[in-house]
């Protein structure tokens, strides 16, 4: 990992959980010391690993020709140092940067006592803020990880126990914990593995989980969950709270056999938080307006200088609501035959942990003992009921399938109807009045969209004023017809004419009778003959006057 104050040469990959060894100053290039740090191989023998140069004394360009001419694998420049140009928590003018760990921390859901990330959020806000560890401190800190990971080995005792430990933050991934920069514990990567082992040691007749830890992140834990719920099948699972078996720990443990704790054991704490900052406020006052360009109101919250709105908290609290849900179905499977209902579980899963014989009575462990008794017990375990766990394994899964597909048929059509609500509100307002009343229905039968109705809607609106015009420029013709027959001193064009004229024009004869359905006959003709629609009703009205007006008063009133 790189640092602020030093560059480094990787020559080897470091191989995780081996002995490291670092020699100051060891050697000198063009008289600029550089330090050398080795890692032992598998073959026992120790192997450079990588150079570090400091800052002070090398520059960027230095380093990185020099680590050429050595054959580096790769060249780590120095982190940046607080107060960079590029560093956004500077800018708004805090005294340091977010630290990593609380970056990290804002960025995950956790299952955990907060009094253990407070801790772990101070240690690295003590880094961050320029209290340098020495190198002898380092190396003592490397002593002791190392001592920690041994006794963090899978280990078998004579009567066939394999002792699997889970201990200090749990973290999906391996590269998460036991680093120089990271905080003790126990990967879930780890855990599977070592499980996975057990089960196929033939050695081996039952497992003991020694649990001693605040809980931890919630990435992959219900998956590892279930696994040990499983694994029971197959052989005799134990767990023992030794001092700590709070949030994600716990929800590792309710899933084995039998439960037991010490006298002091803090156990329990079931429940899910994550936490955000909203640095909005503290930018406003440094004269700083950030800008943020995003596909959802949702994304990007907690980024520096962006206010968290109330709908931001209310679908984060969703989430929390539906991690927690998992939690506890997973507990109540595990605890269920112990006797711990759901009634009785939703009173405990408040975020307390409860010691020792409080745990007992409230049914969250199956007994108080010491270590040492629950190994004697691990040893004559036997596997209760295989079928029923079966069973109850895969009903878990299809009930939480269920339940999960259930809800989500629900809010699909919850939120169809409101989006078919919304379309018919808008085509009816769009489209109001009789005038527009079969575009409107028509659209709104056919699927249209807004869009789509409001395009049909123009297209009666253009042939309704077209209709018009025509009629207009009819009567506007037959007036100049008998203003040039006054003028040439000739008389007006009679009825016997006009209906001689309409004749001529393919209208059928008959007498006006003052029916609509005469004028509708009279106009349908004409468009089977080729007529247009509008020319149409133009000339049937010339036609039938009074059939025209029955047609006319017979169609609805527009209010």
């Amino acid at each position: 990992m790189p640092m602020p104050n030093e560059h480094r040469c990787r020559l080897k990959e470091p191989r995780e959980g081996a002995e490291t060894k670092r020699k100051n100053a060891e050697r000198e290039h063009n008289g600029k010391p550089y330090d050398v740090i080795y890692q032992k191989q598998e073959d026992g023998k120790f192997a450079e690993q990588a150079y570090a140069y400091p800052v002070k004394d090398w520059s960027e360009t230095e380093a990185s020709d020099h680590c050429k001419e050595h054959k580096g694998i790769r060249f780590e420049p120095a982190k940046k140092k607080q107060g960079s140009d590029k560093n956004i928590a500077a800018e708004i003018g805090l005294a340091s940067p977010l630290p990593l760990m609380l970056e990290y921390i804002t960025a995950k859901d956790w299952a955990m006592e907060l009094s253990t990330l407070e801790r772990m959020s101070d240690v690295f806000e003590r880094h961050f803020n320029g209290e340098r560890i020495s190198a002898e401190a380092v190396e003592k800190i490397i002593a002791v990880k190392n001592a920690e990971e041994k006794e963090r080995e899978f280990e078998v005792t004579d009567s066939g126990v394999a002792i699997i430990p889970i201990s200090g933050v749990i973290a999906k991934h391996s590269r998460m914990v036991n680093g120089m920069s990271s905080p003790r514990g126990t990967s879930i990567e780890t855990l599977r593995q070592q499980l996975n082992n057990a089960l196929d040691d033939s050695y081996v007749r039952s497992i003991l989980l020694h649990i001693e830890s605040p809980g931890g992140i919630i990435d992959g834990l219900a998956d590892f969950a279930d696994e040990i719920y499983e694994a029971k099948q197959r052989k005799p699972i134990i767990a023992y709270a030794d001092d700590d078996c709070c949030s994600a720990a716990y929800w590792l443990g309710s899933q084995s056999q039998k439960l037991f704790a010490n006298q002091t054991a803090n156990v329990g704490s079931i429940g899910v938080y994550t936490l955000y900052v909203d640095t909005s406020k503290l930018a406003e006052q440094k004269g700083l307006k950030f800008h943020i360009f995003r596909s959802g109101p949702h994304k990007g919250v907690g980024s520096p200088g962006i206010v968290i709105t109330k709908e931001n908290c209310k679908v984060l609290q969703e989430r929390i609501d539906l991690k927690h849900e998992v939690f506890i179905a997973a507990v109540l499977r595990g605890r269920n035959s112990s006797g711990l209902d759901e009634k009785r579980l939703r009173g405990l899963a408040d975020g307390r942990s409860y010691v020792g014989r409080s745990s007992l009575m409230n049914r969250l462990v199956d007994g108080i003992g010491s270590f040492a008794e629950a190994i004697a017990y691990a040893e004559q375990a036997e596997i209760e009921n295989p079928a029923a766990l079966a069973a109850n394994s895969k009903k878990n899964k299809e009930t939480v399938i269920m339940e999960t597909t259930q809800d989500t048929v629900e809010e699909t059509q919850k939120a169809a109807a409101i989006t078919e609500r919304q379309r018919i509100s808008a085509i009816s307002t769009a489209l109001d009045g009789n005038d527009f009343k079969a575009a409107r229905e028509k659209a709104i039968a056919d699927g249209l969209t807004i869009e789509q109705a409001k395009a049909a809607a123009f297209d009666v609106a253009k042939e309704a004023h077209a209709k018009g015009l025509s009629g207009l420029q009819t009567e506007l013709d037959q007036a100049n017809q008998r203003l040039k027959a006054i003028a040439e001193g000739g008389a007006e064009v009679t009825g016997s004419e006009a209906s001689d004229k309409g004749e001529e024009e393919g209208i059928t004869t008959g007498g006006d009778d003052g029916k609509a359905e005469t004028y509708d006959k009279a106009a349908k003709e004409l468009i089977d003959k080729g007529e247009t629609k509008a020319k149409a009703y133009e000339k049937a009205a010339h036609k039938f006057p009074k059939s025209h007006e029955a047609w006319v008063q017979r169609q609805p009133r527009r209010e």
